[in-house]
């Protein structure tokens, strides 16, 4: 049989031992990581351990009372038979709750006697009181021991594949396409881990959403905002633009175990808007360009973004004959040189990245008109009906655009709440290459470049920033196709559109961009270990080639095969169950003190014993013979003097 059991991912990078949480402060943030097996174990010995010290506990409590009852004698018969009565009591049973049951007992058995030596005496009353609460007391503590178990947080560790992966060499075939699934399982572990935990997700929610430190990230929305483009681009629509911003993320949130991670925070934020494809058209090639390839009314619109050298062909080729029925959907981010990217979405300046996201549909046909500006269903569709099998009555609707063009201004920068500063807007690229500067202008004036917090700082802020190139709306479509990219085609059969939400063009890019922050946190998390569908012979560990290795053992999460408690709860716990039990030994002790004073405390305490009392009876018979009971003896000679 298949084994059916599912690892747990990062159980293998798991640091085991005691770690600093440092978003829980120096004492709160101490913590212990066992695996479930040990943690269930030590929390078991601390709880038996509680209640033996509870018995040493008392032990303490008894000596202490029992010598209080022998320093505070009283000259009343009755009042004396009481002291007796509770010191054999305090002496003799040793844990407070069998002390308070006596006492129970003792209360109710003799209820009804009027001259009872415990009858007006509040002292068997106080002690009762006393071992009820020290009973109490170590009941809470026994129940409080389990609070030391403060969930399943854990830390990395450094493990030789820690780090992030790449084609080993791009151009060989087998390492690309090593590097292209890599690239591709991340996406769909993004889609899957959005449809199942965060708010906008479409699926029952059967993933672990637990896994990571936080389970999905905010973001807040603005709509009629300023095209951020140039105004030739931005005419139709000037103010039509669509923003998501991700607001300061803090390092705390994303897992990040560093002493800067709750001063730290990265603003994530993408500004897309619908545009013409009007000027990214290089040309139309028709049968006369390629008589092969075209028949005579067919075309192949030629777009072009990008404007580097004629040899290296980045033009995007577009065939007017396609009528498969189904969305093509391309989507490019484009982190280049602002002089090689097309003059309409040129960064200028250049603080952020642009991106394009283009739909080419391809022959779908929708029930009704859609005023969205993306999808553009305005025109209806004249068929040919020249064999008669189409009714007359069939009305369908298409795009009135060739080819549907969303531009993207994606940009990142970092904060400090600490020094209350952030570094200047840049593009998801650009941030890895002035990073420097950024932590720099983060650190403040006051904290040297040659300090070991400079230091940490920089390593916490690279940590994120080598993460951000991959969280562009374009890796979240990652050459898939619009069946499976878009929420549109939830609504797709055949080659029909059923339905379109009210503004979809706003759903799609809500959910890339929430796919976006959450590959943000994949990203983090995939750094722990090598991810298991990379063939290290077609690929590399870029953290080793390049010294980052000491960026391990940072991410937070949680593992279902770890346990963490706290270190300071465990210790307090060990300690004073130690202290207990060494106190508990003062009777032992001061017997080997030689002065008289010592000597007194414990005499009477040694001689009210169980087995030293018994030890006395013992020795009655052996002088006594057959009268084995020494009361007894001791009632016949008081009856034979009174005779």
């Amino acid at each position: 049989m298949a084994d059916s059991t599912v690892p747990d991912s990062g159980a293998s990078a798991v640091h085991i031992g005691f770690w600093q949480n440092y978003d829980g402060g120096r004492l709160q943030g101490a913590l212990l990581t066992l695996s479930n097996q040990n943690a269930a174990a030590l929390l078991s010995f601390l709880a038996v351990a509680v209640t033996f010290a509870a018995n040493r506990s008392w032990k303490i409590c008894r000596f202490v009372l029992y010598q209080y009852l022998r320093t505070h004698t009283d000259e009343n018969d009755t009042a004396a038979q009481s002291r007796r009565q509770l010191q054999v009591i305090l002496r003799n049973i040793v844990t407070a709750g069998s002390t308070l049951w006596t006492f129970i007992d003792m209360f109710w058995t003799r209820r009804r006697e009027r001259q009872s030596a415990l009858q007006w005496n509040w002292k068997p009353t106080v002690l009762a009181i006393l071992s009820a609460t020290h009973l109490a007391g170590f009941i809470a503590a026994g129940i409080l021991t389990s609070k030391i178990l403060v969930g399943r947080i854990v830390v990395s560790k450094r493990i030789d594949s820690c780090g992030q992966w790449q084609a080993k060499n791009s151009s060989d075939p087998a390492s690309l396409l090593s590097y292209q699934t890599l690239r591709l399982n991340e996406t769909l572990d993004a889609e899957n881990y959005v449809r199942n935990c965060y708010g906008q997700g479409v699926s029952r929610g059967i993933l672990d959403c637990g896994k990571l430190f936080t389970r999905s990230l905010p973001y807040q929305v603005e709509h009629d905002v300023a095209c951020p483009f140039g105004d030739d681009l931005c005419s139709d629509n000037p103010k039509g633009a669509y923003a998501m911003d991700s607001g300061l993320i803090s390092f705390s949130d994303l897992g990040i175990n560093s002493q800067f991670a709750s001063r730290l925070s990265v603003q994530r934020r993408s500004l897309c808007t619908v545009v013409p494809d009007g000027p990214f058209k290089e040309q139309t090639l028709t049968s006369d360009d390629l008589p092969v390839t075209l028949r005579a009314n067919e075309t192949i619109e030629v777009y072009k973004f990008l404007t580097i050298d004629e040899e290296d062909d980045s033009n995007l080729y577009y065939r007017s004959d396609n009528y498969s029925g189904t969305y093509n959907l391309m989507a490019y981010h484009l982190p280049y040189e602002p002089e090689q990217i097309a003059a309409p979405i040129r960064p200028n300046p250049n603080d952020h990245d642009a991106s394009v996201i283009l739909l080419r549909q391809n022959g779908v046909q929708y029930l009704t008109t859609h005023d969205d500006p993306w999808f553009s269903v305005k025109q209806g569709i004249e068929f040919d009906n020249s064999t008669g099998l189409i009714r007359p009555d069939l009305i369908r609707y298409e795009t009135d655009r060739f080819l549907n063009v969303l531009a993207c201004d994606e940009r990142v920068r970092f904060c400090n709440a600490l020094t209350n500063t952030c570094s200047p807007w840049t593009g998801l690229y650009t941030s890895t290459y002035n990073l420097n500067t950024a932590i720099s202008i983060l650190a403040g004036p006051s904290m040297h470049n040659t300090t070991t917090a400079y230091d940490e700082l920089g390593k916490t802020v690279t940590l994120v920033s080598l993460s951000l190139p991959l969280t562009s709306l374009p890796d979240s479509i990652r050459n898939r196709p619009g069946a499976s990219a878009l929420q549109a085609a939830r609504y797709l059969n055949l080659n029909l559109q059923y339905h379109l939400e009210p503004a979809q063009w706003k759903i799609e890019l809500n959910y890339w961009f929430s796919m976006a922050l959450a590959r943000l946190q994949l990203e983090l998390f995939n750094t722990i270990e090598k991810p298991p569908s990379v063939d290290e012979a077609q690929a590399v560990n870029t953290w080793s080639d390049s010294g980052l290795t000491s960026l391990c053992g940072r991410i937070k999460f949680r593992s279902a095969n770890h346990a963490s408690l706290s270190a300071v709860g465990v210790g307090l716990v060990v300690g004073l169950v130690t202290l207990l039990v060494l106190g508990s030994w003062v009777d032992g002790v001061l017997a080997w003190v030689p002065g008289e004073w010592a000597q007194r405390v414990v005499r009477e305490w040694q001689e009210w014993e169980n087995l030293s009392m018994l030890g006395e009876i013992e020795g009655w018979r052996a002088r006594i013979g057959d009268l084995s009971d020494p009361f007894e003896v001791r009632g016949w000679t008081e009856v034979h003097e009174t005779k």
